[in-house]
């Protein structure tokens, strides 16, 4: 049975489905394609009649083939759509979650099959709503910059879009049952990043209730210096000078990924422990890098709970996967020989141990878990921060050496569709991967609705506070006290080049 919606656009037909009502592929903005490609986004164009949401929409150009629950959906850049899974279209003000998905600026998309929102909001009586943005050279790479842009380029398009659905959703969710006034951004990995960039930009202050930054590492984002390097490596591989930039705006999208996919292969070599496709700061959206727009004071106001699995290192430090983090001892003296006011000797020291542990170790407390403990200290300054790291290893991951590997949680928050990576988690995983699921769903849940995870499921996870509490979820969950502290003694806070 059809589902009427009336917006300020037109009418949306969703679909009611067991326990919930859905409706996907909504677009947020125009699309970006002919005069707006590279540009910012521009509000929806208004439509006459019913239109059908019941599919998916398409996804952002990019490598490889994506795992999505709608098995039509193709790569294109007519892709600014968000989805949304609510209770009822009833007039209630329910907690609303947008989730942003992660994969380094350059993969993802709203419709993984392991991050699917009906089943949350079915079990909590919350809005879940998943966006898509502009990925890699389409909205992720600063080409603005370069001397031959001729204005054919805005800056930090993918961000722009994020905004633009964040204010889409402020506008129209009360139409779907939700709370305009109750909008918590939650996002892993890059998305992680996303949400962190989002709650530290001006044009957003005050429109965000709070904050869920799974596997967040905070300086993914990169400095005008860093920015342009990458927009001239990707050039460089389309085989354009710096006065030809303008060329970009007319190449198929399939060139343009696969050169952006070539420059990240490559920048281990160049700039490791960041990424090329990555917003940049500019003098508007983002005008610091968000780590520090924290520790200025930035985020006061807004709920955050935030955390890192115990192994985050292992799948960016083994093989050819070795595309974020250093993988030989050569690369790793590029970056230490720039960073010399590290101990790195007596990192070194401590971290003896087999040469792909010892890069996953190094990149895990660089690019991960100390600068999100920063934030959390500095968060707490302000309001209530509740900080986890996940440790339990499932066994199909232990068989493959990943352990606790980057994002392992966030799939147990959605939990419901058993497929694809959450059914591969869920392999042999017993009672113990049961009940773990049931703590992280219920107490992420309890956090949307009233900023507090503390639930039936975990009563006793208190915040950060001074005493810096890390709630630790394993075969037994634990609370412990300061426990990066012998970390941070040995690293400091190393910033990877300027960022």
């Amino acid at each position: 049975m059809d589902i009427l919606v009336k917006t300020p656009y037109g009418t949306l037909a969703g679909t009611r489905e067991k326990g919930f009502v859905s409706f996907l592929g909504v677009p947020y903005a125009a699309p970006p394609v002919g005069q707006l490609r590279f540009r910012r986004p521009q509000p929806v164009q208004p439509w006459e009649g019913i239109r059908p949401a019941k599919r998916y929409g398409d996804y952002c150009p990019q490598p490889g083939k994506r795992e999505t629950l709608e098995k039509e959906a193709l790569p294109s850049e007519d892709c600014l759509t968000l989805n949304i899974f609510t209770p009822g279209c009833d007039g209630k003000k329910r907690p609303v979650a947008v989730w942003i998905h992660g994969g380094a600026y350059m993969t993802g998309c709203a419709s993984e099959a392991s991050r699917q929102g009906g089943w949350l909001c079915r079990r909590e009586d919350i809005v879940v709503v998943s966006i898509q943005y502009r990925l890699g050279a389409f909205g992720q790479v600063d080409f603005s910059c370069l001397s031959g842009a001729r204005g054919r380029f805005d800056t930090n398009c993918g961000t722009w879009d994020q905004v633009a659905a964040v204010n889409w959703v402020r506008e129209n969710i009360a139409l779907f049952g939700g709370d305009p006034e109750c909008i918590t951004l939650m996002g892993e990995s890059a998305g992680a990043s996303s949400v962190l960039t989002l709650m530290t930009a001006p044009c957003l202050r005050g429109k965000i209730k709070g904050a869920v930054m799974e596997s967040l590492p905070p300086n993914l984002i990169n400095t005008r210096e860093n920015g342009r390097r990458a927009a001239m490596e990707v050039l460089r591989r389309l085989g354009l000078t710096e006065e030809e930039a303008w060329k970009v705006a007319e190449l198929p999208a399939e060139i343009l990924v696969d050169a952006v996919k070539e420059t990240e292969d490559a920048w281990v070599d160049i700039r490791p422990y960041t990424i090329p496709t990555a917003p940049v700061v500019d003098a508007d959206l983002i005008p610091k890098l968000p780590f520090d727009a924290v520790m200025d004071g930035a985020a006061k106001g807004i709920r955050v709970l935030m955390g890192t699995t115990r192994d985050e290192g292992t799948m960016f430090a083994r093989g050819k996967k070795g595309d974020l983090f250093p993988t030989s001892r050569e690369q790793f003296g590029k970056f230490a020989a720039a960073h010399p006011e590290a101990d790195w000797e007596k990192i070194l020291a401590h971290y003896d141990t087999e040469p792909e542990k010892l890069w996953a170790e190094l990149g895990k407390e660089i690019t991960f878990r100390l600068p999100t403990v920063a934030l959390a200290r500095r968060l707490s300054r302000d309001g209530q921060v509740y900080l986890y790291r996940f440790d339990h290893a499932f066994p199909m991951l232990r068989l493959l050496r990943l352990g606790a590997v980057h994002c392992s949680n966030s799939v147990l928050v959605f939990g419901g569709k058993r497929e694809g990576y959450i059914k591969f988690l869920g392999l042999f995983s017993g009672m113990t991967g049961k009940r773990l699921s049931d703590q992280v769903h219920r107490s992420w849940a309890k956090f949307l609705a009233w900023g507090d995870p503390n639930c039936d499921a975990i009563p006793d996870w208190p915040p950060f506070g001074e005493e810096e509490h890390t709630f630790v979820f394993d075969k037994m969950c634990r609370v412990e006290k300061a426990a990066s502290a012998q970390a941070e003694s040995l690293f400091g806070l190393i910033r990877p080049w300027g960022n």
